[in-house]
């Protein structure tokens, strides 16, 4: 298992599994805050702590690479 884990310092924990992640984009784009980018085919958040916690990001994963941690 490949398990990323994005901390915000206001307490948000994502956690992405890049071996379920396709990079197709889905959760950067369902995203308000622009907190996910795609950086080699892999989901990123480089801006977590811009998350606020609405869960379109999971929501719009048809893989379910991403979860609260």
């Amino acid at each position: 298992m490949d398990i990323h884990v994005f901390r915000s310092e206001t307490g948000v924990t994502i956690k992405a599994d890049w071996d379920k992640c396709d990079g197709i984009g889905a959760c950067s784009g369902a995203c308000p805050t622009n907190v996910f980018f795609i950086v080699n085919g892999k989901v990123t958040a480089p801006d977590i702590d811009s998350c606020m916690k609405c869960g379109l990001c999971m929501a719009a994963c048809p893989k379910g690479a991403l979860t609260w941690g």
